[in-house]
């Protein structure tokens, strides 16, 4: 199995058994997860839509809002590992796709909701570019140091009830008029959604936020700024300067105070528990900004690499566009010429730019090209505009000089083309265990046994439902449910194959489900399908689908 790095741009390859025994291992923690016997999704559903027909009841939705909020896909999420390959033993990350889950859609509507809780929260910093900047203007003294703190696997250490406290907490404090009952119903039944799969088995995580919920994010950021506004209140005569990347802090503290700041932070809830790296050889890495005393109380900043980093990026001979080589080329310079304050720090920099692209085959003058225009924008302090919010634009695959005349058309009409490569890793080599094992949102076939055709049906249920469904269409010998009724009626043919589950292949999303159930019907030479559905492929694909 090859699985991308949990840090660094790096593949790992595993055996799949060893794969397999690594997070079961990380899965029989019988404090963090247990095992299933049932599948829990009706009920998550049905949960899911009282909670929504309640609030178009109240008001609090529309009808339309109510149908753009039910998840379409009734599957529980997957979990997958990440190779922590810098720890030792080598242990796996949990990292769980939620997309699929009953409660996705209102996940991510109630986040949005709570996102102006948050505030202008001072000590949340956006990105490396901003750490630097304030890092720039900050002094340290010979009785100060740095630390960072890191909180240990912090979705799955929030409790439930603390954070809905929290939250309905500000909501009061901040006057907002919401039905607070029922968001914070939503946000618990979000929160406790916390099922998955692996390897076929289903799993609950026993405590904490569901990993990988678009909610759980913004809820950590809740719980984060409520500990801030306790802690470091707290702390004010310790600490001089206090920063927080999600769940990784640094600080500039007093010498010696290192353990009563770690046992305040530790001291807001048993169940978040913190680490702390303290300033070695003047320096401290925090995100991937190298952070060293200079001269005169100054801070010089490098830019820190992993030791997992593996410096590999796209060839230059991949299937890119020459636009996304160079937004790659002046990200990385850009990234060179501001991160560092000091001059030798922007030159090597530079260099170890140079070097890594230059291994990836970018030849010198390109990056000189780019790095021209960088220089050329810097001095007259333009920026690049952002058309996006203000154009129209298509997402295609890119194909080399016919993709560039297809760009250079729509160009005419005002319409911006986004290129995207025809196959990734992700797309050839796929590590998706729980995928072959799901019975929902698939293609199936069923064959009559006393011909040789064969119906072709797509379905969001689980497979053994929509089988029962058609059983029972036959014997009430209902037409308008299954075709399967009209062959019957007209061939006198009974026995069709319900005992194999033959499934053509898998489709999480409708529309795509759509086009590929339409997709296997034009291939099938005897079906008996009906009409509407045998015409549903447009003329346009026929010569692709007759070279296939």
């Amino acid at each position: 199995m090859f699985l991308k790095y949990d840090k660094g741009n790096g593949i790992a390859i595993f055996k799949k058994d060893e794969y397999i025994s690594k997070m079961l291992e990380l899965l029989n923690d019988k404090k963090v997860y247990k095992e299933l016997k049932k599948d829990p999704t009706n009920s998550i559903l049905r949960a899911t839509d009282n909670l929504l027909k309640r609030w178009v009841d109240k008001g609090i939705i529309d009808k339309n809002k109510k149908w753009q909020l039910q998840q379409t896909s009734n599957q529980l999420p997957y979990m997958r590992g990440g190779p922590k390959v810098h720890k030792e033993n080598c242990p796996f990350r949990p990292i769980v796709n939620f997309r699929p889950s009953p409660t996705y859609k209102l996940a991510k509507y109630i986040a949005n909701m709570l996102k102006p809780l948050i505030g202008n929260n001072e000590y949340i910093i956006k990105n490396s570019k901003t750490m630097a900047d304030i890092l720039n203007v900050t002094m340290i003294s010979e009785d100060e140091t740095m630390i960072s703190l890191d909180v240990e696997s912090l979705f799955t250490s929030i409790p439930t009830d603390m954070a809905c406290k929290i939250v309905e907490n500000m909501v009061i404090d901040q006057g907002l008029d919401w039905d607070i009952k029922e968001i914070l119903n939503a946000i618990r039944i979000c929160l406790n959604a916390t099922q998955f799969k692996f390897n076929g088995i289903i799993y609950q995580q026993i405590q904490g936020t569901a990993m990988g919920s678009p909610l759980s994010a913004i809820i950590a950021e809740i719980v984060m700024t409520k500990l801030e506004m306790n802690v470091i209140n707290d702390l004010n005569e310790h600490v001089k300067l206090y920063k927080r990347y999600v769940d990784d802090s640094f600080l500039i503290i007093k010498k010696g105070s290192e353990g009563i700041v770690l046992e305040t932070f530790n001291k807001f809830h048993k169940n978040l528990k913190f680490t702390i790296e303290k300033e070695s050889q003047n320096g401290i890495h925090f995100l991937d900004l190298g952070i060293t005393r200079g001269e005169e109380g100054k801070l010089k900043i490098d830019i820190y690499k992993k030791p997992t980093d593996t410096g590999y990026f796209w060839s230059f001979n991949s299937q890119h566009t020459r636009g996304q080589k160079k937004a790659l080329v002046r990200s990385l310079l850009t990234r060179a010429m501001t991160l560092p304050n000091y001059s030798l720090g922007k030159v090597l920099a530079i260099q170890d730019v140079y070097k890594t692209l230059t291994s990836n085959g970018f030849p010198k003058t390109f990056i000189d090209e780019v790095k021209g225009d960088i220089v050329s924008k810097m001095l007259m302090g333009g920026q690049e505009r952002n058309w996006i919010g203000n154009a129209k634009f298509v997402v295609a695959k890119y194909a080399g000089k016919e993709s560039n005349h297809l760009r250079n058309i729509l160009d005419r009409y005002n319409i911006k083309t986004i290129f995207r490569p025809q196959n990734t890793i992700g797309t050839i080599i796929s590590n998706k265990l729980d995928y072959c094992k799901i019975d929902r949102g698939v293609i199936y076939k069923i064959n009559c046994l006393d011909c040789n055709s064969a119906y072709i049906g797509q379905t969001d249920q689980h497979i053994r439902k929509r089988f029962d469904q058609h059983r029972n269409a036959l014997r009430r010998g209902d037409i308008k449910n299954s075709a399967l009724t009209q062959h019957f009626i007209s061939t006198k043919h009974s026995r069709f194959d319900f005992n194999n589950h033959n499934i053509l292949d898998h489709e999480p999303h409708y529309r795509r489900r759509l086009f590929k159930e339409s997709v296997y019907i034009k291939k099938c030479p005897l079906k008996f399908n009906r009409h509407w559905e045998m015409n549903s492929l447009p003329e346009v694909y026929n010569s692709i689908l007759d070279k296939i």
